[in-house]
């Protein structure tokens, strides 16, 4: 199967999006285990080895959500040689608002080491092997579409699965975290899931301080 690969490029200027992956931290520090701070938010995974996967689909939600948090997180990674063999991926997801050129643009950024299109997002569910050789330890960051999408490709690899939420938490029970936009958002996860939620804010404040935008 094709898919667009592209290895890691500089680091690049980031925002402050310290506050969206505090979301990795206590459920997924049990399965995937290195500690990167990026502000006041940290990916705590178990393994120097990883990979960590944002899925996401129209150009709307690679501007406003992709493009700050990748940035940090490729900016943290780079800058501490202990986890320079994680990985950082792009799962682009089926959309009818997508161009078709989400890939190019995301691949203008220079900071992941895959990406794959959303015409092959099935392919990768029914044999994610054959798109790459995927580490034990990783996980599963939702940054905008069909909520499902995500929750089936952490399922499917075995990953941890974080979501960011700005409205409402579809599928709370297989989230092992979840990063929500406010309080309105924070009150529609049902008090079961709760606390699993965190509140960090919204990811498009980020795009405003980017100087690269």
């Amino acid at each position: 199967m094709e898919s667009m690969v592209f290895n890691k490029g500089a680091a690049m200027d980031c925002a402050t999006t310290a506050d969206v992956v505090e979301l990795v931290d206590t459920h997924v520090r049990g399965a995937c285990g290195f500690g990167l701070a990026s502000s006041n938010l940290a990916i705590r995974m178990v393994f120097p080895q990883s990979d960590i996967i944002l899925v996401a689909n129209g150009p709307g939600e690679l501007l406003t959500w992709v493009r700050p948090l990748a940035r940090r997180l490729h900016l943290d990674l780079v800058s501490n040689p202990a986890f320079s063999a994680a990985r950082l991926h792009l799962v682009l997801t089926p959309c009818p608002h997508a161009h078709g050129q989400e890939a190019r643009s995301a691949a203008a950024l220079g900071v992941f080491d895959q990406i794959i299109q959303a015409r092959f997002f099935w392919h990768l569910l029914y044999q994610p092997g054959r798109y790459r050789r995927w580490r034990p330890q990783g996980v599963v960051v939702f940054l905008g579409g069909d909520q499902l999408w995500a929750v089936l490709l952490a399922a499917r690899l075995g990953y941890r699965h974080v979501c960011y939420v700005e409205w409402v938490a579809r599928w709370p029970r297989w989230c092992d975290r979840i990063a929500v936009m406010g309080h309105r958002a924070y009150g529609r996860v049902p008090r079961r899931w709760r606390p699993r939620a965190q509140i960090v804010g919204d990811l498009m404040a980020d795009v405003s301080q980017d100087p690269g935008i």
